[in-house]
């Protein structure tokens, strides 16, 4: 029964997308979408099974499968303690809301998934494969979202489009699971769609959606929005002022916004991010552990842990580390981005191609790449915290490669 009820909701996700225009429009044919959508689900099929036989004890994912049997069972005996129980505090307070454990609002990361998928449950009858399916027809329409957003500035770039957009292995496995990266993944999607790709008219429904997105993060993982929101301010002045003068002055604005706050406040940005590294440094020593420098709160502890924290989230996974490990894939894939992002740069003076998500996705993704190797001691953790954000850095070097490539072979025709 289980096979038969995941075939059907397979097919009718698959109804549902082809009643989109925002799919159908996107400039694919049926067969291609479908593939692509199968291959989403497909992925959300295999994190679940890889996490279960290989990860049976230490596995976010059937952790939060386990916890929404539990609040399953509440929500059939009672509806009202279900929803309350998301809005109360075991702490006897909602202080906090930047720290990383042990608040209302860091249990409430996981409690979002968790009562989404209890109320999945209804519908799948509490199987954990029937749930992916929920979260990955959304999920494969935020990959459909960033397809768009980089087609309005590279629309000849097709294949390197896709591929940037939906096939990254890393981006696609960890995005697919039932899990808070799922939700960060779609949430960064929509809002970057909805401020990137040219609007003619701004809708209701895109309002709604772009604010939804917005609160997810603020729920999730809030430091995104510190390198998402100056990135798009940014990109909008680089339209009228140029790209350089408008990253120069939103990045001028941002750091003193962030010495600011040093000086004058307690919501340092130095003590928050030593305090995120406390919390990944209190965790049990994982397989994949990695030296990082301790911070202690100060602006100089920063600069000091830099050149680790760079060394860090340019080089993990190292294969020569994780030769024997099931950190090889990762390991492979990321040599992989880094030899394709040389090549782009070593090619992106003889290309004319628009230099404004370039710009765009470099702000975005570095700052949020420089914090993961302050903060995270473990190379699995590292790429899966990288993963979600390799759209944003790798289509834009993919289009550069793909469009020398064609140079080329126009050159030579």
């Amino acid at each position: 029964m289980p096979y038969v009820l995941f075939i059907v909701y397979v097919f009718l996700g698959w109804l549902l997308l082809r009643k989109m225009p925002f799919i159908t429009r996107a400039g694919f044919n049926t067969a291609q979408w479908s593939l692509l959508y199968l291959l989403k689900i497909s992925a959300g099929v295999a994190i679940g099974w890889i996490s279960l036989h290989y990860y049976p004890q230490g596995s976010d994912y059937w952790m939060i499968h386990r916890e929404s049997l539990i609040n399953y069972e509440m929500l059939k005996d009672s509806p009202v303690t279900f929803f309350k129980d998301l809005f109360t505090s075991p702490y006897g307070h909602y202080g906090g809301y930047f720290e990383s454990v042990g608040s209302y609002w860091t249990d409430l990361r996981n409690n979002i998934v968790i009562k989404l998928a209890a109320i999945l449950n209804v519908f799948s009858n509490g199987n954990y494969y029937i749930n992916s399916i929920f979260f990955n027809v959304p999920g494969f329409i935020a990959h459909v979202a960033i397809y768009r957003m980089f087609k309005r500035f590279f629309p000849q770039q097709n294949i390197a489009l896709i591929i940037g957009a939906f096939l990254l292995p890393s981006a696609l496995y960890f995005s697919s699971g039932i899990h808070k990266d799922a939700l960060l993944f779609m949430a960064m999607a929509f809002i970057c769609y909805s401020f990137i790709h040219r609007q003619t008219s701004i809708s209701r429904k895109r309002i709604i959606i772009s604010l939804f997105s917005l609160l997810m993060i603020v729920l999730i993982r809030s430091y995104v929005l510190l390198a998402l929101i100056p990135a798009i301010i940014a990109f909008k002045f680089s339209l009228t002022i140029g790209s350089k003068k408008a990253y120069l002055m939103m990045y001028g604005i941002f750091l003193a916004g962030c010495v600011t706050l040093s000086l004058f406040t307690s919501y340092s940005p130095a003590t928050l991010i030593a305090k995120k590294q406390q919390a990944f440094l209190d965790l049990p020593v994982a397989k994949s552990q990695i030296p990082i420098d301790t911070l202690n709160g100060t602006s100089l502890s920063l600069a000091k842990a830099f050149p680790q924290a760079f060394v860090n989230i340019t080089t993990q996974p190292r294969i020569w580390e994780h030769w024997k490990s099931t950190l090889l894939i990762p390991a492979i894939e990321w040599i992989m981005y880094v030899a394709i992002i040389l090549m782009a740069l070593f090619f992106y003076r003889k290309n004319t191609i628009p230099l404004q998500p370039f710009f765009f996705c470099l702000t975005l993704v570095i700052p949020l790449f420089i914090l993961i190797g302050y903060i995270v001691p473990n190379a699995g953790s590292i790429i899966r915290y990288k993963s979600l954000y390799f759209p944003y850095i790798m289509t834009p070097f993919l289009v550069l490669v793909s469009a020398h490539i064609k140079h080329i072979r126009f050159k030579n025709m």
